[in-house]
C-alpha cells in the first residue's frame, strides 16, 4: 500500500498532473484542528442517528470478541473500561474532525498467532 502512495505522488509530479486539470489533494492543514459541534442539519437526523446505532454495534461486537479473546489467553480484561475507552475516543473523535473507532478483532488472532511462529 505504501509503495502505491509513493508511486502515485511520484507520477504527480513528474507528470505535473495538477496542471493537467487532475485533481489533487492539494496543501494539507498544519496543526491540531480546534474541537468544534459538527453543525447537522435536522433532516439528517434520523440518518445520522441509524448510522450512529449500526457503527456502535460493531464496535460493540468487535470489542466483546477482542476482550473474549483476551481474556481465554490468561489477560484480565474489564468490559466496561473498554467500554469507557472505545466511547471516549469516539467523542473525542468527533468533536476533532475524526472517524469512529474500533479494537482490532480481525486482526487480533491473526498477530497472536504470528507471535507463536518460530523464527
Amino acid at each position: 500500500m505504501l509503495v502505491a502512495v509513493v508511486v502515485a505522488i511520484a507520477a504527480t509530479v513528474i507528470f505535473d498532473l495538477a496542471a493537467k486539470g487532475v485533481a489533487t489533494v492539494g496543501t494539507l492543514p498544519q496543526g491540531f484542528p480546534l474541537p468544534s459541534f459538527p453543525s447537522v442539519e435536522l433532516s439528517a437526523l434520523p440518518l445520522l442517528v441509524a448510522a450512529a446505532f449500526g457503527i456502535s454495534l460493531v464496535a460493540v461486537g468487535d470489542t466483546i470478541s477482542t476482550a473474549g479473546f483476551a481474556a481465554r489467553r490468561g489477560y484480565d480484561v474489564d468490559g466496561d473500561q473498554e467500554m469507557v475507552g472505545i466511547g471516549s475516543a469516539n467523542l473525542f473523535a468527533g468533536l476533532f474532525q475524526g472517524f469512529p473507532v474500533s479494537t482490532s478483532g480481525s486482526r487480533t488472532p491473526w498477530q497472536s498467532r504470528q507471535e507463536q511462529k518460530p523464527n
